[in-house]
């Protein structure tokens, strides 16, 4: 069995290792290099204007391989930089199907022993000048594993000649990789048990999704809404459980969307990449600020007639459960949660087709507990009955909703600084006044011509703040790094010098917006026994801090086969030490016992 060594993984994915040389850098393992690289043509000449394959040769030493365009759970695919004659144009690998390993602690990877052609076509210009010989250059980077991992690189080149006609060359090697390219582009797996097991995780993930701190302030919406229909026909009770797990699956499979969009255009796609950007968390936040003022009796819509019968057979009928369904999975989105990681992590290198399922199974987890409630209303009966004190709750509600608004405030303090937070509150005071003018003029009792006018107040007053607090102020307010009390803040160059001077250290991948991280680091890492047992072992604590988009933590998490976080790593400080990944879920126990294992 092939073996992946973690630390060479991680040591290209971070960038650690550059071996600047022209041709095969200087990778020799015990007196041999692990992998040779060449260019070849698949013609003699090259013809103006007519395409042509050249491919990249990989021939690895015994019990050495290089890895895919999907890697799987650890190791990097191969990659090609061209550098082309004015007018060339060098299309995407055709990547052939590889060999799938599973490797030391359950570990898939997908990858190629012995030798591989990685066939690219160039499409040369119509005005190529015939009799002048052109020359291919390209820079190859893989990574070789066998008992360990070695990085590699090469600076290739290929002289051609230009002529009006031209002959096949190395046709048998040509046709035995092209044979072996799929026909479409499908994941490296197929549907089979493999598959089916990923999306038992997703649904799993889902399902504890409705645990999580994020999810509750809606959840509780929803238990009292189920309480208001407990005396409801069970057909009425079930709808509305179907369209409560509509809105779940309304928003996954929105997201979904966005997410092969995304991809599509070579687009770094992550869980709860939504709220890296600020101007989101403004727009969230100012949602969940109006739902609490609601709550709290600040404002009511009524509208006359027919309109009124109409929202309020929507906002408490079957479209009031759908929105609160794509509210609650709308929060559920910064949370991640056990199994849930590893699934997206499969998911988010597939297919479409695959990314969609697994949304899908997410969504099903979470909207299960729901149908399931409604579909038995007689467990209704353990609620307790509707009666004036539901008013009183309703106003309850409203706290767990600003609790929120206080969280996202938090993640947008990281993102703007203290001065975003300010003139976002000024916002929101605005908009508070807005809907005090709509909640205090717009009446059943209000005349026509005073309701007009408090609407149009109102929209001046919300209108104005957002474009001077919003628009103004807000949009130029600046990011604040955040410190820590003895952390040192993530890069690449800073851990490879830390290592190299003999230091172990602690990875910690989080966000401000990543409750479960706020929970790991309250109850887990930042604690007198923790940081007394860092400080005993040498360990150096490092942040990797991902509340704003950072290519190189996401390069780092890809590393690992991770689309999310929290996610934490040990990196001893003996080279051949393979990194120490530990779970999502963290415990003090955990931290201090995978801490003492560290020399």
């Amino acid at each position: 069995m092939l073996r992946v060594g973690f630390y060479g993984a991680a040591l290209l994915a971070l960038g650690l290792v550059v071996f600047p040389a022209p041709g095969v850098s200087g990778q020799v393992v015990d007196g041999r290099q692990p992998v040779k690289a060449a260019l070849v043509s698949s013609v003699t000449a090259v013809v103006p204007g007519q395409p042509f394959d050249v491919g990249l040769l990989l021939e690895m030493a015994p019990g050495w391989h290089t890895y895919s365009e999907f890697s799987g759970d650890a190791g990097l695919p191969t990659t090609i930089a061209w550098s082309l004659p004015e007018g060339f144009h060098a299309g995407p690998i055709r990547w052939p199907a590889p060999q799938r390993m599973i490797e030391p602690g359950d570990l898939r990877t997908n990858g190629y022993g012995e030798k591989v052609l990685l066939i690219t076509t160039l499409d040369p210009p119509k005005d190529l000048k015939i009799g002048s010989p052109v020359s291919l250059r390209a820079k190859a980077s893989w990574l070789a594993c066998k008992d360990m991992c070695v990085p590699g690189s090469a600076e290739l080149l290929l002289d051609l000649p230009v002529s009006a006609a031209s002959a096949p060359d190395h046709a048998a090697l040509f046709a035995e990789f092209r044979a072996k390219i799929p026909s479409a582009e499908p994941p490296p797996f197929r549907w089979n048990w493999e598959l089916w097991l990923a999306l038992f995780y997703g649904f799993l993930g889902g399902l504890i999704l409705n645990l999580m701190p994020c999810v509750l302030p809606v959840i509780s919406l929803k238990i009292f809404g189920f309480i208001r229909q407990a005396g409801e026909a069970p057909g009425k009770i079930f709808a509305h459980g179907l369209a409560f797990a509509g809105g779940i699956f309304a928003w996954f499979f929105g997201l979904a969307a966005v997410v092969i969009v995304l991809k599509s255009g070579g687009s770094e796609v992550t869980w709860a990449f939504q709220f890296q950007n600020p101007w989101f968390n403004a727009v969230i936040g100012s949602v969940v600020f109006v739902f609490a003022l609601n709550l709290f009796g600040v404002f009511e819509i009524i509208l006359p007639g027919r309109a009124s019968n109409a929202m309020a057979s929507a906002s408490d009928g079957l479209g009031g459960s759908f929105f609160q369904g794509v509210f609650a999975t709308l929060l559920a989105t910064p949370c991640t949660a056990p199994f849930l990681g590893t699934a997206l992590g499969f998911a988010f290198s597939q297919s479409a087709a695959v990314i969609l399922a697994m949304f899908a199974a997410v969504a099903l987890g979470m909207a299960s507990p729901y149908l399931l409630l409604t579909a038995r209303p007689g467990w209704m009966r353990f609620l307790p009955r509707p009666g004036a004190w539901m008013e009183k709750l309703k106003q309850a509600m409203g706290f767990p909703l600003m609790a929120t608004l206080v969280w996202i405030l938090g993640i947008m303090g990281v993102q703007r600084g203290a001065d975003g937070v300010f003139w976002f509150l000024c916002f929101l005071l605005c908009l508070g006044l807005a809907c005090w003018l709509y909640g205090s003029f717009c009446g059943p009792l209000s005349t026509p011509r005073h309701r007009a006018a408090a609407i149009l107040l109102a929209v001046l007053v919300a209108a104005g703040g957002g474009g001077y607090f919003l628009g103004e102020k807000f949009s130029r307010s600046g990011a604040v790094a955040s410190g820590g009390i003895a952390w040192v803040p993530f890069s690449a160059q800073a851990l490879s010098a830390l290592r190299a001077d003999g230091r172990s250290v602690f990875v910690d991948f989080t966000a401000d917006w990543c409750i479960t991280c706020k929970f790991n680091e309250r109850t887990a890492i930042n604690t007198p026994a923790v940081q007394a047992l860092l400080a005993e072992k040498n360990i150096v604590p490092m942040k990797a801090d991902w509340t704003n988009a950072n290519p190189e933590i996401t390069a780092a998490l890809k590393s690992f086969g991770r689309v999310g976080v929290p996610f934490y790593v040990i990196y001893p400080a003996e080279p051949a030490a393979q990194p120490v990944t530990l779970p999502e879920i963290l415990t003090k126990t955990i931290l201090l016992e995978a801490l003492k294992k560290i020399p």
